[in-house]
């Protein structure tokens, strides 16, 4: 690292290359400031050092992890045997972790259950295995990882960039029964602590003054500015386009329904990304 250069964290649970916020973020401080980002993948912009997040970390490898070389040094009946034994355990393992996790959860016991997750224990891990290395600045775009953040930065500031109003993200029955009261937690608990934070629109700005008293700034997910000409639109084809991930929870489907509606003159294509899950 450049000496004297101000060393820059950024956090986010995704694969960075397919942020388009992080990126414009990245894209402007990168010129100016040392960056090292986390995340499941890197970004395309040059950063100093990227600490890669494993889900699984401290936990059980994926059942497809398997590989049959895994037992290469065993006859082939045996090597079989082994790899779908194993295959098994680690099916039954990540279910009894999961199980825990979901007894935590819904038994309120929130700190056991955040310090305990495999992102978490792996972001400790890369800062720890780095020596603990101090930054000038944090920032961090999930709550999710808030708190370690908190704790990697101290006593340094931390920014707090909101894609989401993070407690009422979803509306499944899943993230109502085991999630909603956690979420909450993290952001009664912990965004008190940032020195600042940002988010993508009025309303969800709104919602997190109302709920938690904090007032984000707003910062727009609005591309770099381009010189372009609107083209005026022909009456007799309308085409409507879709760009995201296709999340069960965004109810494209809904989308498809409403055209039914409309006459041959309208059309809709999607652009679909792959979800940012790592599963």
């Amino acid at each position: 690292m450049p000496s004297g250069e101000r060393h820059i964290r950024l956090l986010m649970l995704s694969d960075l290359a397919r942020e388009p916020r992080v990126y414009r973020q990245l894209k402007i401080l990168a010129p100016h400031y040392t960056i090292t980002t986390a995340g499941y993948a890197p970004s395309e912009e040059k950063v100093f050092n990227h600490w890669k997040i494993d889900p699984y970390f401290c936990n059980v490898g994926k059942p497809s992890e398997v590989k049959p070389s895994d037992f290469s040094f065993l006859p082939t009946l045996l090597a079989k045997s082994a790899r779908r034994t194993k295959v098994y355990a680690n099916r039954l393992k990540l279910k009894l972790l999961k199980i825990r996790k979901a007894v935590l959860i819904k038994f309120k016991n929130f700190s056991d259950y955040y310090w305990s997750q495999s992102v978490v224990s792996s972001v400790l891990d890369h800062w720890e295995s780095a020596g603990k290395p101090t930054f000038d600045l944090v920032i961090v775009h999930d709550q999710e990882l808030l708190p370690v953040a908190l704790q990697i930065a101290a006593p340094q500031p931390v920014l707090l960039d909101a894609h989401e109003y993070y407690p009422a993200q979803m509306s499944t029955l899943k993230f109502n029964l085991f999630l909603k009261d956690y979420r909450h937690w993290i952001c009664s608990q912990y965004m008190p602590q940032v020195a600042a934070m940002t988010t993508v629109s009025q309303g969800v700005a709104n919602e997190y003054q109302r709920v938690y008293g904090i007032q984000p700034e707003l910062v727009f997910n609005a591309p770099f500015y381009q010189t372009l000409v609107p083209q005026p639109v022909n009456p007799g084809k309308v085409r409507l386009v879709h760009h995201g991930i296709p999340s069960p929870e965004r109810g494209l489907e809904k989308l498809i329904e409403m055209f039914h509606t409309l006459d041959n003159r309208f059309t809709l294509d999607f652009y679909l990304m792959r979800n940012q899950s790592p599963d």
